[in-house]
């Protein structure tokens, strides 16, 4: 999320909230974002970032294995920039695991599998 340390009043406040809302939707319109942050918070340290790629070829039903380069491309200039800005993720040379604002997701996280699992 945005960083929100300063103190805010009144209209700055709902100001800060509907910007950290506008994030948090943001960052998990994208499918393969969210297949990504289903499978960091399920691990206890980091993974390399082609493993995640792999793990989110498996999960993503049209996505062929081919594609595997393609996601990995992409999660390298397009998703992991998104959530390292927002310090939903954190990356350590080759490693990725979850930010310290992760866990502001979760309830969204939550209903959004929910609703992404099979039948």
């Amino acid at each position: 999320m945005p960083n929100i340390d300063t103190e805010a009043n009144g209209d700055e406040e709902d100001e800060l909230d509907v910007t950290q809302l506008d994030v948090t939707l943001e960052l998990l319109a994208d499918r393969r974002r969210r297949y990504a942050l289903y499978y960091l918070r399920e691990q206890e340290g980091g993974i390399e970032v082609d493993e995640l790629a792999r793990r989110i070829a498996e999960r993503d039903d049209r996505t062929r294995a081919r594609n595997h380069d393609q996601i990995q491309t992409e999660l390298h200039h397009k998703h992991l920039p998104k959530m390292e800005a927002a310090n939903v993720v954190k990356r350590d040379a080759d490693a990725i695991r979850l930010g310290r604002s992760a866990s502001s997701l979760e309830p969204y996280l939550d209903i959004a599998a929910e609703l992404e699992r099979p039948p």
